[in-house]
């Protein structure tokens, strides 16, 4: 389940415990396990290879094949919905999507006075959590990841790394949210347990959450310790998989991301391309991640004005989607939301608001009221109306992102702050506000992310009304891959 579906890395497969257990008691005392290994011997002579106890043994068969059939029709409907449920996440109908995954966690409550613990019942609550997060229905995902993880570490094995990977999902979503102290906690606990108790230093799950740690540094503007732990999970991948190998693919798209921040574009443009060549030849030409990494160029090339080669890296990107996905998917939307941006750097307004209200209108039919995706399109939509000279509707866009990201994020993310800069320069634009105002906003931002951080820097160029107006991040997120 690696692509456009619950994350694979996020997944919580199921398998056996490493330990073997008796009654909850680890095997771990050498004369208990001789005591067993002469009971089993005993046995073995006296029942399994006794010709008069054939009765005795076809019994026992009877019974266990009786007992494996049971299990596998009590296990068929959560399999059937579970999948279903991961096919619609794939195709963006998520409303669908939910009913499977609930469907597959009511059954999961057939499974004994312990299924709130079962494997499978981990990966229901872990998929309900992943669609939720998508949505950005932060405090509905949150229980379930919470649940999740706390399924993992009970089902499974210390040794395991489901526990580790299930409290990566939850670092994920706390990253997201903006606060940044609990997900560095519990990014760092889930690579100490993998440290002291997993002991796979080669796996491409401690890459993944060796990726998340490193995302969360860029986000907190600490470019240095990002760029290390991106090259150390790379690393990992690529010893563990080869560097041609298609599981790179993420971590070498993250690396171009954190390149582009820091307007080293030479970088950013070789490991975009490697991303997008190892998904082209494992995947084709016509694969979703392989759109993903098209858009990725294309925002690449139109902040560096090479709005040409980036018109025909949005065309193509377009035209997988819409293939792959249809017209109403969140991601045909972000592909939508850059050609606007794209028009709008040619000054071409109108052309710019018919993408913008296309990408506005599939937002409000695929995803909820409130989203951070829809906070990002308004703002856009906001700067764009600024350049029109259309100052009071650009208020409204700006109200009404800040709005969303303040129901949805901490008060001190990054996102609230530039939607408050954004509100600012509007009122003063129309007289409503003063300099002082903006001065103020633009000050909280740049304590917060730093005066190098590009966002400070494209609300900076907002703010002293350059002609080449910056828009806000219009990087590409992925809904599935590892971020």
């Amino acid at each position: 389940m690696r692509k456009h579906t619950p994350n694979q890395s996020q997944d919580l497969p199921e398998a056996a415990p490493a330990v073997q257990t008796v009654g909850g008691e680890a095997l771990k005392s050498p004369s208990l396990l001789s005591k067993i290994a002469r009971w089993q011997k005993g046995f073995k002579e006296k029942v399994v290879d006794n010709p008069k106890m054939k009765w005795y043994r076809r019994a026992l068969f009877g019974c266990t094949l009786t007992w494996a059939i049971l299990l596998a029709f009590q296990s068929v409907p959560y399999y059937n919905a579970i999948a279903a449920g991961e096919e619609a996440f794939k195709l963006g109908r998520y409303e669908k999507a939910r009913k499977e995954f609930e469907t597959s966690l009511a059954v999961c409550q057939t499974f004994g006075p312990d299924w709130q613990i079962d494997k499978r019942t981990a990966r229901a609550m872990n998929n309900l959590a992943e669609l939720y997060r998508i949505q950005g229905r932060y405090s509905e995902a949150r229980p379930y990841y919470e649940k999740a993880a706390e399924a993992a570490r009970l089902s499974f094995a210390a040794s395991r790394p489901e526990p580790a990977v299930a409290l990566n999902n939850l670092a994920m979503l706390e990253r997201e949210q903006g606060h940044y102290q609990e997900a560095e906690k519990t990014y760092l606990k889930a690579l100490n347990l993998w440290e002291t108790q997993i002991k796979q230093p080669d796996s491409p799950q401690l890459a993944s959450i060796t990726n998340g740690l490193a995302k969360l540094r860029r986000d907190q503007g600490r470019y240095s310790e990002a760029e290390t732990l991106y090259l150390k999970a790379l690393a990992i991948t690529e010893k563990k998989l080869g560097r041609s190998d298609v599981g790179n693919a993420y971590l070498l798209a993250n690396l171009g991301g954190l390149y582009r921040d820091l307007g080293q574009v030479k970088k950013a443009e070789k490991y975009y391309q490697r991303a997008f060549y190892l998904d082209l030849n494992a995947l084709g030409n016509q694969h979703p991640d392989t759109a993903m990494d098209l858009n990725n160029l294309a925002g690449l090339y139109r902040e560096e004005n090479k709005l040409g080669e980036a018109r025909t890296l949005y065309e193509r990107a377009l035209e997988i989607r819409l293939k792959a996905f249809g017209p109403d998917h969140p991601l045909t939307a972000k592909t939508l939301m850059g050609i606007g941006d794209l028009e709008r750097r040619l000054q071409n307004y109108d052309k710019a608001q018919v993408y913008i209200e296309r990408a506005l209108a599939i937002q409000k039919r695929s995803l909820p009221a409130i989203h951070p995706d829809l906070a990002i399109t308004l703002d856009n939509q906001g700067i764009c109306y600024l350049q029109m000279g259309q100052a009071a509707k650009a208020k409204e866009c700006f109200a009404a992102a800040l709005k969303m990201r303040q129901a949805l994020l901490s008060s001190d993310h990054p996102d609230c702050y530039v939607s408050a800069a954004n509100l600012a320069v509007a009122n003063a634009t129309l007289g409503v506000g003063s300099q002082e105002q903006v001065n103020g906003a633009l000050e909280k931002l740049t304590e917060r992310l730093g005066e190098k951080h590009p966002i400070t820097k494209a609300e900076k160029a907002l703010a002293s009304k350059n002609k080449g107006l910056a828009a806000p991040d219009l990087r590409e997120v992925s809904a599935s891959k590892p971020q």
